[in-house]
């Protein structure tokens, strides 16, 4: 008995793609997280998901559609219990159960970047998540970090993200310190302090005027050693006696760096200007000094 014929054999596999495609292309132009608010909405968006309806047409579809990496490089973690397309997330999950659906759906996209959206508050363990967005986050082309809405948690992660395109984060933050691809950034609701600069052993700083930013580079340098206000190996280029201000460091030695215990590990410091009390307020303020230089006679300054 011959089987009816089915659209599957009277049209190429090649239009089928095609239609994939445009439909993977519409849902792409429109899932960007980066417009969407609520992760209410997103779970919504992603169940909505165009190619998750052609999968149940029949089984022909759903292998064409489940074997083509480029339809799977959308993920979803813990927004509104999606992972990947509409799959349901139980409320109790264990720790190797989510490591496995995640470690599933990332494979599925093969090697093609990857658009992450994560509700850190819905996950149980964030760790499991931020080992795989480490894991993977060479492959991160977009991460969005979304608050459930009166959660008190905050979550501050470090990875590094070369092919990262678009980040959006929201009270979280995914600190990408290798992301030379970055194009696109959206911070909102953060409360995170800067990272310190602990191997930093030497700064050169020209002085022009004050800057607010100064101090507070210094407080993230405990480490710091040596500093100059100037290049050090071009000091003839400079022209101190056309210089009437002290350099910068010295405005603010008396109130708030001996209090503040900065720069305890300053050694060495070279200055273009400076006058004597403002010398003698630098030595006791930072003890740790013991070479100091001025290019400027100091009893030459008014």
């Amino acid at each position: 008995m011959h089987q009816p014929i089915s659209i599957n054999h009277v049209l190429p596999p090649d239009l089928f793609t095609q239609v994939f495609d445009f439909l993977s292309e519409v849902e792409r132009l429109d899932s960007k997280p980066f417009g969407i608010r609520t992760e209410e909405q997103l779970a919504t968006h992603l169940k909505q998901q165009p190619l998750l309806q052609a999968m149940l047409v029949c089984r022909a579809w759903y292998s064409v559609i489940r074997t083509t990496p480029k339809y799977w490089t959308s993920v979803a973690i813990g927004v509104g219990g999606v992972v990947g397309w509409g799959s349901s997330l139980p409320e109790e999950i264990g720790k190797e159960s989510l490591a496995e659906m995640l470690e599933q759906v990332v494979k599925r996209s093969g090697h093609l970047p990857i658009d992450a959206s994560v509700v850190p508050d819905r996950i149980p363990d964030f760790g499991i998540v931020t080992n795989a967005i480490r894991k993977h986050a060479s492959r991160l082309g977009s991460l969005s970090l979304i608050p459930y809405f009166g959660s008190k948690k905050r979550v501050t992660e470090r990875i590094s993200a070369e092919r990262l395109r678009r980040m959006a984060c929201e009270r979280h933050f995914i600190i990408p310190h290798s992301a030379s691809r970055l194009t696109y950034l959206s911070l909102y609701k953060l409360r995170t302090k800067p990272p310190q600069y602990t191997n930093l052993r030497e700064l050169q700083w020209s002085d022009v005027g004050s800057e607010a930013c100064f101090q507070e580079i210094l407080e993230l340098s405990p480490n710091l050693t040596r500093y100059s206000n100037y290049v050090l190996g071009k000091e003839g280029e400079l022209d101190v006696w056309a210089i009437d201000e002290p350099a910068t460091i010295l405005d603010i030695v008396s109130n708030d760096l001996e209090k503040k215990n900065v720069c305890s590990m300053l050694r060495e410091v070279f200055l273009d200007v400076a006058r004597g009390q403002e010398m003698d307020r630098l030595i006791t303020a930072v003890p740790s000094i013991q070479l100091l230089r001025i290019l400027r006679d100091p009893t030459s300054v008014s």
